[in-house]
């Protein structure tokens, strides 16, 4: 079907936009023309939304941040937020007239999903032309939903055995360790002078066997599924019932899409409800934690409880100890990004950064920071100074993340064309651990290149630490790795023209590193005779805002021990 002059035409891209096209917008375009502080409210208003539901167990609490943030775009992997799509349903609806027909070139995932909302909501035709295969609506989530309920219930049935395995320990405090990212806080371990009981959020018994050995040996460990008990397991077989029956009948799907529309003025009919049971496929498992995180924390003596991480089964496991007065800490793995305080409906103690966190975290009533400094940080810097370069030539080191292929392809494309143009450096892909090698040597050969150039790229997915020592520059996103470098003593550039859809870290918006959002831009920064110059305002930023060089993992412990000591004899009085 031929386009029209009448047709609005819609684009995921420039790239995607036909030529000499006027009647058009372009996704990629308008989402960084959003005023911040408008996408800052919406987000906020939207988490903050009191869903009716059916269960005792708060589902909607569990898996919101699924719902609101993290549900994907235009691939399954993409950073999403729900806001966006209502301030760019608004301003297609504006660009719309009468007998308007509109033509989607590009576009897929929630994206599409909204447009077919706006085209059944205003009564206009809709045509989808070249939608991304990796990125088609995805139109069996509500079978893998239904797919994860006997799967869970066999997880939680062999939970009964752990049951018989361990007794909870007589420690007043309960640290869920991090399974996944141990140096979240096994630097602190050495120097704890408090009894705690250690615990796993892991069911299987190899799982538990594997990652307990990450952390101390004379800890007690107590995994949360220990306290589950024969009832416990049919409570739980009642609520996966209910809970498909619901995923079903799609009762609460619906009353999420009315308090939207309450909410917003718009009916997103398949984006809200697509995502509702997205989120309800992945976080099944977190639900039924809740039941058996709070038998624990009722049927023990722990008063307090340290957290890695605010999201799945932690936040779950956080709901429960919630509801049965137990004071919750969260250490976490990732550096504060601003959106995340919203998403946290548990009041907790945060350990955090430093300063630079104090501004974002006032805007939560229900969050109490600590500016310590994160260990992980402290653990790197010690690391660092006993790490020499091993490389011969400067070279600038690029931090890639799991986005989805469009962004990736760009990001990468934008930094080596700036840095081959303007720089004399070798330059370094260092991949992230859930990326694979062949996508970038892929997306470099579609570069058009001479052979010289080529001579100057490699890809690395060695180590991390030793490939930042080596380096002159890190260019990233919105990764940790960018305050890392800095640590390790490297400078850090920020390169991110898609915010507010990837959220740009504090270190660059409120912090000194560099934020750049068009090639343009980056292209200047790299023309320079040497990049010490930026490490100079960077490294005052990490001794001011990080609280890094004035700081230790024994005096950072020692914090931490205060504060569980005066929670529990708080609770004691």
């Amino acid at each position: 079907m031929e386009i029209s002059t009448a047709d609005l035409v819609i684009c995921r891209t420039d790239d995607d936009l036909p030529d000499s096209r006027n009647n058009s917008l372009v996704i990629e375009r308008e989402i960084r023309e959003f005023d911040v502080k408008d996408a800052k409210d919406t987000h906020r208003r939207l988490v903050q939304l009191d869903i009716d539901h059916q269960y005792d167990i708060p589902v909607c609490e569990i898996y919101g941040h699924h719902i609101w943030h993290d549900g994907g775009s235009l691939h399954e992997h993409s950073p999403y937020s729900m806001e966006l799509l209502v301030l760019l349903y608004r301003r297609i609806v504006d660009e719309i007239a009468e007998g308007d027909r509109v033509v989607a070139i590009g576009v897929g995932g929630r994206y599409l999903d909204m447009l077919y909302d706006l085209a059944e909501n205003e009564g206009i035709e809709l045509t989808v032309r070249d939608e991304p295969k990796e990125s088609k609506s995805d139109q069996s989530v509500r079978r893998n939903a239904f797919l994860w309920v006997p799967i869970v219930l066999l997880d939680v049935f062999c939970s009964l055995f752990l049951s018989v395995l361990f007794r909870a320990g007589t420690a007043s405090i309960l640290v869920v360790y991090p399974v996944f990212r141990p140096e979240t806080f096994r630097p602190l371990e050495s120097y704890f002078d408090i009894e705690y009981d250690g615990s796993f959020y892991v069911l299987t018994l190899s799982y538990l066997l594997n990652y307990r050995s990450m952390f101390a040996d004379e800890i007690p460990t107590v995994p949360i599924h220990c306290f589950e008990s024969g009832r416990g397991f049919l409570s739980q077989c009642r609520f996966a019932v209910k809970f498909a029956q619901d995923l079903y009948h799609r009762k609460t799907e619906r009353k999420m899409i009315d308090t939207v529309e309450n909410e917003t003025g718009i009916r997103l009919n398949r984006t809200v409800g697509s995502l509702y049971h997205r989120a309800a496929a992945f976080n099944f498992a977190s639900c039924l934690r809740y039941e058996t995180a709070q038998r624990a924390f009722s049927k023990s003596d722990y008063e307090a409880l340290l957290l890695p991480s605010s999201d799945g089964l932690n936040k779950a496991i956080g709901l429960a100890a919630r509801e049965v007065g137990v004071e919750i800490f969260l250490l976490p793995h990732t550096i504060l990004h601003q959106p995340v305080t919203a998403e946290v409906t548990y009041k907790h103690t945060r350990f955090v950064e430093g300063s630079i966190t104090r501004v974002p975290l006032q805007e939560a009533n229900n969050i109490e920071s600590a500016e310590l400094g994160l260990p992980k940080h402290l653990a790197i810097r010690d690391r660092g100074q006993m790490m020499d370069p091993k490389s011969e030539t400067g070279q600038i080191l690029i931090g890639t993340q799991p986005y989805d292929d469009g962004r990736r392809q760009e990001f990468i494309s934008d930094v080596l064309r700036a840095g081959l143009e303007a720089t004399d450096y070798d330059l370094v892909i260092k991949i992230h651990p859930g990326e694979e090698r062949i996508f970038y040597q892929s997306a470099i050969a579609d570069l058009e290149l001479t052979d010289a150039d080529r001579e100057r790229i490699s890809i690395t997915d060695g180590g991390l630490y030793q490939s930042i020592v080596d380096s002159d520059l890190m260019v990233t996103i919105s990764s940790n790795v960018g305050i890392e470098a800095v640590i390790l003593g490297t400078p850090t550039i920020c390169y991110n023209k898609w915010s507010p859809d990837i959220r740009t870290p504090l270190y660059a918006t409120i912090g000194t590193v560099p934020y750049i959002d068009n090639p343009e831009s980056l292209s200047k920064t790299f023309d320079q005779d040497s990049f010490s110059h930026l490490y100079q305002s960077q490294d005052g930023m990490l001794y001011e805002q990080f609280m890094v060089r004035n700081n230790s993992l024994q005096t950072i412990t020692e914090k931490i021990e205060d504060r569980f000591r005066a929670s529990i004899q708080s609770d004691d009085r």
